[in-house]
């Protein structure tokens, strides 16, 4: 899966907002997270988070002007990709306009 989000903040407070969200979101999720790991270097965030036994790893590039995602859907949920993809872009709308 790979999406493409334009934003107008510029990369260093979209990238704030991020991360702070993904910070809130293990939070607030912990009990239901099995295992999860998050890196930064940069602009690019490397993501893993296993829940209810289902894999999920992913990225985020941030630039200047957007946010590319790409993330490998697990098979378990390759019927629901579409709806995962709406998800993510309505995330994103909350979080960076």
């Amino acid at each position: 899966m790979k999406l493409e989000y334009t934003h107008n903040l510029g990369q260093s407070e979209a990238l704030a907002r991020l991360k702070k969200f993904a910070t809130q979101m293990m939070q607030e999720y912990k009990d239901d997270i099995q295992d999860a790991s998050e890196s930064w270097q940069g602009n690019k965030g490397d993501f893993m988070i296993k829940a209810k036994g289902i894999k999920v790893t992913g990225s985020l590039i941030v630039e200047e002007s957007k946010v590319l995602v790409e993330g490998k859907v697990p098979l378990i949920l390759k019927p629901f990709q579409s709806d995962i993809e709406k998800l993510i872009i309505s995330e994103l709308d909350k979080l960076l306009k």
